[in-house]
């Protein structure tokens, strides 16, 4: 009973993908290859758009983080030690950001040669 419903399973499958080519050919002549192209590289590039701004919004972030750090530094007496962590810290904080700001600017060079 399983292999009949297998078999008929696998046969409606090919029958209904015969007519569906069928009648794709019948309908008229399909679109040409760049319209497809097209909408593919629209997504593609509203894709890319929102992750330039999805990194420019942790930019921001990384910007205000660095602000709250330098401020903590400035309004409390610390340590040595701990002054010197503080400033590790604000220092890796900005390399990051320095990357980040550079990697953002590649993206958008490469945004505007690709999707303008």
């Amino acid at each position: 009973m399983r292999t009949r419903r297998s078999i008929a399973l696998l046969a409606t499958a090919g029958v209904l993908a015969l007519g569906g080519t069928a009648a794709g050919a019948a309908a008229g002549p399909a679109k040409g290859p760049k319209s497809g192209n097209e909408t593919a590289n629209a997504q593609r590039c509203a894709r890319f758009g929102s992750a330039i701004d999805a990194l420019e919004l942790t930019a921001t972030r990384l910007e205000n983080r660095i602000a709250r750090v330098k401020e903590r530094i400035a309004a409390a007496q610390l340590s040595p030690e701990k002054l010197a962590r503080a400033n590790a810290f604000v220092a890796r904080l900005e390399a990051r950001l320095a990357k980040r700001q550079a990697f953002i600017d590649r993206m958008e060079a490469k945004f505007a040669e690709k999707c303008a």
